[in-house]
């Protein structure tokens, strides 16, 4: 379930979007920087600072280069956060105490110390992003086989060399931010100035497209109280919308969201709705909550992480 927190957080139906299967093991390297230690009783002093130690030690046998290395142990109930900084003569390391990561049964809110710590982490930069969002989507992977250096007329002819200025990276975000999703792959693999581009976008959540983003100032809905569901704000090629994960929108069609977790080897899955957004929509639209049976069980902290990482963006 940690893992969840470093996998890109694209989200699609299966046709469009695969991630590879998390792998369950007591030590998990889910990113160049970043380790995955499963624990138990993180909550008792001794078991905390034996993960501590088993993390640092980790990192030690893995890294040789400087730099920051972060280490997360998590035992479900609750996690903890290491980060270790090595330098070509010394290394320093400190840690978080046990952060509670699983909602109380009573709780009126999603979001727990251990939750929102996971997607601070998560939302790190990560240099391979683009290369790693490319390769869990059937939709641009075939697009991608053909060399870029070959021209769209079949030849090789390379480009006259520009003596103007570039634009900056900054404007070239705005104009990204535009696009869809579909395009926004392609884009990246124009140049390396694209690719960036690119990646500082994907870093935000997407579900089948479109990009979680912070609510419209004055903007209310009127969301039912639950810790299995959640609603978004969300844009999709410009246009604001409102997707519901967990709820189906009425009148909407929904979508069958697949998500990277699984159990028995199946993958865990829940039903998505999404409609434009409208001045109208808090009085015209209404939500209509999943049986936990029809969700297939798929588990309210996979929501709770994604809404996490869209808060602290």
């Amino acid at each position: 379930m940690a893992s969840t927190t470093f996998v890109p957080q694209i989200f699609n139906e299966i046709k469009n979007a695969s991630h590879p299967r998390l792998e369950r093991k007591e030590l998990t390297w889910v990113r160049e920087d970043i380790v995955v230690y499963i624990a138990t009783h993180l909550d008792e002093e001794r078991r905390l600072q034996a993960s501590v130690s088993r993390l640092i030690n980790a990192i030690m046998e893995q890294k040789d280069n400087p730099g920051e290395y972060f280490g997360v142990a998590f035992s479900v109930y609750h996690c903890a956060v290491v980060k270790v900084v090595k330098d070509a003569h010394t290394m320093k390391f400190s840690h978080t105490s046990a952060l509670q990561f699983l909602p109380s049964f009573y709780a009126y809110s999603p979001s727990t110390p251990g939750i929102n710590a996971l997607a601070r982490l998560g939302f790190r930069i990560d240099p391979a992003l683009f290369e790693r969002v490319v390769d869990i989507c059937y939709h641009v992977r075939n697009k991608t086989e053909k060399s870029l250096a070959q021209g769209v007329d079949g030849s090789n002819d390379v480009p006259p060399s520009i003596t103007r200025s570039l634009l900056p990276l900054e404007l070239w975000k705005e104009i990204a931010l535009y696009l869809d999703f579909s395009d926004l792959i392609p884009f990246g693999l124009v140049s390396k100035l694209f690719r960036e581009v690119a990646s500082m976008i994907l870093r935000y959540p997407h579900i089948c497209g479109y990009r979680l983003v912070p609510g419209p100032r004055g903007r209310t809905i009127d969301e039912p109280i639950s810790l299995s569901a959640a609603i978004f704000s969300a844009v999709r090629a410009g246009i604001l919308a409102t997707v519901a994960v967990g709820l189906r929108i009425e009148n909407e069609p929904p979508t069958r969201l697949i998500t990277p977790l699984d159990v028995g080897g199946e993958s865990l899955w829940v039903l998505f709705s999404a409609t434009s957004y409208s001045p109208q929509l808090k009085s015209s639209s209404k939500y209509i909550e999943i049986p936990h049976s029809i969700q297939h069980n798929s588990g309210p902290q996979f929501r709770h992480l994604m809404s996490s990482i869209r808060e602290h963006t």
